[in-house]
C-alpha cells in the first residue's frame, strides 16, 4: 500500500502509514519493523527529492544499529549504507559520491550480489552526473529498465526511465521521444510522463498544447506538484498567449 501511495504522489497518506508501522515496531520492541518503516521513509523522501530528510532518516537508522542487543538482521546494515550511497549519488559532487560508492563496496563486497540492480542503478546515476560518459550511462539506464521490468518492478523501471529521459533531453531528442513513448506504455499514473510530453511540445513551439497539458496535470499530480512545475505552467501560458 505504501509503495502505491508513494508513487501516486499521495505523500501524506504514505507518511501516515509509515509512521503507524514505526510506532507499531516501538510498541512491540521490534527494531526490525522500525528499520523497515524508516527505510520506506528514506525511499519516499528520495522520490520527492527531499534529500535532507532522507539523510535524517538514514542517520536515525545508523543510530538504531548501534543499540546494544538490537534485533535487526545484519543485512540491514549493508542496506542502510547502500541507501546513504543513493542519496550521495544525487547530491554530492560525482567524485565524492564515487569515493563513497567504492568505500561501501570495500566494507560490504556482497552488496553487488544481494543488491546487484540497485548498486548498478546508483553507479549509473553517478556516471550520468559526471557528464564524461553519457553513452555508457544511457546504456546502463536502458538495460536497468529492462531488468526491473523483467522482475515486475515497474516503479523502479520508471524511475530509471525518468533519469534516462533527462539525459537524452540533453543528448538526443529522437531517442528521447522513443523512450518517452516506451515508458508511457508502462505507466498507469501519467503525471510524470505527461510532464515530459509537455516539455517536448514546448520544445516544438506547441505552447498551447504544452500549457493545456500542464494545466490538466495540476489537478491530478497530487503532492508531486512543485514550484518548478508551476513556473513551467506559467511559462507555457505566457508563450501560448504570445502566439
Amino acid at each position: 500500500i505504501v509503495d502505491s501511495q508513494m508513487y501516486l504522489g499521495l505523500r501524506k497518506q504514505a507518511l501516515a502509514n509509515i509512521e503507524k508501522l514505526k510506532q507499531l515496531g516501538f510498541s512491540y520492541n521490534d527494531d526490525e519493523n522500525v528499520v523497515i518503516a524508516l527505510i520506506k521513509s528514506v525511499e519516499l523522501h528520495i522520490l520527492f527529492k527531499d534529500y535532507q530528510l532522507a539523510q535524517k532518516d538514514i542517520n536515525q537508522l545508523k543510530t538504531m544499529l548501534t543499540k546494544p542487543n538490537n534485533n535487526v538482521s545484519p543485512v540491514y546494515q549493508m542496506a542502510i549504507s547502500a541507501y546513504e550511497i543513493w542519496v550521495a549519488a544525487y547530491v554530492d559532487p560525482p567524485k565524492q559520491s564515487r569515493l563513497k560508492f567504492d568505500q561501501h563496496l570495500k566494507q560490504f563486497p556482497d552488496t553487488h550480489v544481494i543488491f546487484a540492480k540497485e548498486m548498478r542503478y546508483m553507479d549509473a546515476i553517478i556516471l550520468s552526473r559526471t557528464g564524461f560518459d553519457n553513452a555508457q550511462a544511457i546504456k546502463d539506464f536502458r538495460e536497468l529498465i529492462e531488468l526491473f521490468k523483467g522482475e515486475n518492478e515497474v516503479y523502479n523501471a520508471l524511475d530509471v526511465g525518468f533519469l534516462l529521459l533527462d539525459l537524452q533531453w540533453k543528448t538526443n531528442k529522437k531517442d528521447y521521444v522513443k523512450t518517452m513513448n516506451y515508458l508511457d506504455e508502462l505507466s498507469t499514473f501519467k503525471y510524470p510522463m505527461d510532464k515530459y510530453k509537455a516539455q517536448y511540445l514546448a520544445y516544438n513551439k506547441d505552447y498551447i498544447n504544452a500549457y493545456t497539458l500542464m494545466a490538466e496535470l495540476k489537478a491530478k499530480s497530487n503532492e508531486f506538484w512543485s514550484t518548478q512545475d508551476q513556473m513551467k505552467l506559467e511559462e507555457y501560458q505566457q508563450l501560448a498567449q504570445q502566439k
